[in-house]
């Protein structure tokens, strides 16, 4: 187990992990299903919460071109960020908190549509979770926003120095 842990990055515990212990714990707190997300054994839990993350984290990538425009997110030419990486090494730490950012407004999509849903089977919806869960995509959808912002500038500005 201590190989393992060794072997994951920084970019897979923000992205997979973290989401994933994340949504766990809410689905948990905030539904009542007969499955519980929470997991009593840790190893059992690392992988589940690990492959609930890259599902979420998936649904982030797709969704991420209609979040684009929608919220009108410029991007920059993927080769000008590959020369823009190498002189200017913030920008991977960047893109990899963006990404997370997309994987928690994935997340709080998912789950603003689990409530839809559970509401439906429950004749009840919960306004205090509605909103929670609301204003808490479209945190993080614009946080994904800037950052985005904050990569096209740092990238534009490695490319125009060189």
């Amino acid at each position: 187990m201590d190989e393992l842990v060794k072997k994951i990055s920084s970019y897979h515990i923000f992205n997979y992990l973290i989401p994933g212990v994340i949504a766990a714990f809410l689905i948990d707190s905030l539904f009542e299903f007969s499955f519980k997300f929470v997991q009593d054994n840790l190893l059992v839990g690392f992988f589940f919460y690990y492959f609930l993350g890259s599902i979420i984290s998936r649904v982030g990538s797709l969704i991420s071109p209609c979040i684009d425009c929608i919220f009108r997110i410029k991007k920059t030419d993927y080769k000008d960020y590959i020369k823009a990486e190498k002189n200017d090494p913030k920008i991977e730490v960047l893109a990899e908190i963006n990404n997370m950012y997309r994987s928690f407004y994935a997340l709080f999509l998912i789950l603003n549509i689990t409530n839809i849903t559970y509401s439906f089977t429950h004749e009840k919806i919960n306004v205090l979770i509605t909103i929670f869960l609301v204003i808490s995509f479209f945190i993080y959808a614009f946080s994904y926003k800037k950052q985005t912002g904050f990569i096209v500038g740092r990238v534009k500005n490695s490319i125009a120095s060189n």
